[in-house]
């Protein structure tokens, strides 16, 4: 009988001269090849389809490989795969067969947390914009920090960035309980609300998963809760400091008062826990947005930043991409990206699109999982409420959690919601039924974590043609 040797340590990333990444395509794979790359380190990896941001890795000098394949395994010193990734794919049986050591994107990550002060920003929903904001605030500041986010920021065009200086800013996911790698010195919790059930199979087993990351907290650290969740306001954090934030009455940074200023931004007041009240603005739309600012004044108060440069830290970014992010307008039309994938964060989303565009929306959906859709169909049901026009198209099924089948839970989410105006269609039919009847000054919200943003520039060469037309 063949025996199967353990396999070999890796010892710790900083150390290791060449990396193979499967599935550098992922957005929590492209921060960490970009991280790796700004270390000088030598990047190869490979995904199945290529994707926009790859083209930055290739210039920053990663080799990159579309599909999967044993001789993409290089000459390296360690194969990193993604979440997403098999332990049968044929890259990662060539590293087992090569005895290479084979680690986890959370398990590197965790590797380069380890020697840094880390910060890791968890929760259901609102952990990439508060993670890039909190990563601006402290560059704007001078720390310098190495950053590792899973969304582009625009103003680096970069998903990561590795800094000089000793703090880690990453966000951290709770799928996969990738999140108990890391051992932070600052933890954040937004929100912890059910989500992924396919994966933890219950509420319990999540909220679970995230009282042992904060367990994780190093000695001496601090936990900084949202107030507004009362789940996240309950978890257990140990011996460590403890603040909270958000519109709550008690929480120990206080947003008093927020409006839109423009179609752009957003201006809040926030209490402090000495009783002053300092005044923001913020290049982020919705109040929501403003209670992700509040956690990030209050982290990056706790690291020793002064309050002048935290205002100009929140003045300075401009956002990333797929959050509420503003791809086109045409015949007077605006068309936004949104990752929105959640019933809370589609609710939101739509709210900060009545309040700072107060004009008829369209929200086209894709659903994230047939499972997460019948599990969470009430909340669901009553997330679209802000929408004038709802079009759901198929349900997104990523690869290894979902096989492609019949998928009944479109329908009983539209006969659950009630809406005056809502339907199903084809992505494509979706597009065309857009762009053939929106009005000038209507908003078009296409949503989900799945491939919908492909459409947006259908909906915008079916805007451009309807202009041409003779009138």
């Amino acid at each position: 009988m063949q025996q199967h040797l353990p396999a070999p340590t890796c010892p710790p990333l900083d150390e290791l001269r060449s990396v193979h990444l499967v599935g550098i395509g992922g957005t929590a794979m492209t921060p960490l090849a970009t991280i790796l790359l700004q270390m000088g380190k030598q990047v190869s990896g490979s995904d199945v389809s290529d994707v926009p941001w790859l083209a930055r890795l290739r210039e920053l000098g990663a080799h990159v490989f579309i599909g999967h394949d044993p001789e993409h395994v290089g000459d390296v010193d360690a194969v990193i795969i993604s979440s997403a990734v098999s332990m049968d794919n044929v890259e990662v049986r060539a590293a087992q067969a090569r005895r290479l050591p084979i680690m986890k994107h959370s398990a590197a990550l965790g590797s380069l947390m380890g020697r840094r002060r880390g910060i890791a920003v968890a929760g259901t929903h609102g952990k990439t914009t508060t993670t890039a904001l909190l990563a601006t605030v402290l560059d704007v500041a001078g720390a310098d920090p190495t950053f590792h986010v899973g969304s582009e920021l625009v103003a680096y065009g970069l998903f990561g960035k590795h800094g000089r200086g000793d703090l880690l800013v990453a966000e951290a996911d709770e799928f996969d309980r990738r999140f108990l790698d890391y051992d932070p010195e600052l933890a954040v919790v937004t929100s912890v609300e059910p989500d992924h059930l396919d994966y933890f199979g219950s509420v319990e087993a999540v909220v679970s998963a995230f009282e042992a990351f904060l367990a994780r907290i190093r000695p001496g650290g601090a936990a900084i809760l949202c107030a507004d969740d009362p789940v996240a306001r309950a978890l257990p954090s140990g011996n460590v400091e403890r603040t909270t934030y958000g519109l709550a009455p008690d929480a120990h940074w206080r947003l008093q008062e927020w409006n839109p200023v423009d179609r752009d931004r957003g201006a809040f007041k926030l209490r402090c826990p000495d009783g002053t009240i300092e005044s923001f603005v913020l290049g982020l739309r919705g109040r929501h947005n403003a209670v992700n600012a509040a956690a990030v004044v209050a982290a990056a108060a706790h690291l020793g930043v002064h309050m002048p440069d935290i205002r100009r830290g929140l003045e300075a970014f401009a956002g990333t991409r797929r959050r509420f992010e503003i791809v086109g307008a045409a015949l007077g039309v605006t068309i936004v990206d949104d990752y929105a994938h959640h019933p809370t964060a589609i609710h939101v989303t739509l709210q900060a699109a009545r309040d700072h565009f107060r004009t008829a929306v369209w929200a086209i959906f894709q659903p994230h999982t047939a499972h997460r859709t019948a599990s969470l169909q009430a909340e669901f049901a009553i997330s679209f409420e802000n929408a004038d026009h709802v079009l759901i198209v198929p349900t997104y099924r990523p690869p290894g959690r979902e096989v492609e089948a019949s998928d009944p839970t479109i329908d009983a989410l539209l006969a659950a919601m009630h809406h005056p105006d809502a339907r199903s269609l084809s992505a494509a039919d979706a597009a065309e039924f857009v762009a053939e009847s929106v009005q000038p000054g209507d908003l078009v919200l296409v949503m989900g974590a799945g491939d919908i943003w492909q459409i947006e520039k259908d909906i915008l060469a079916g805007l451009q043609r309807r202009s041409s037309r003779p009138a």
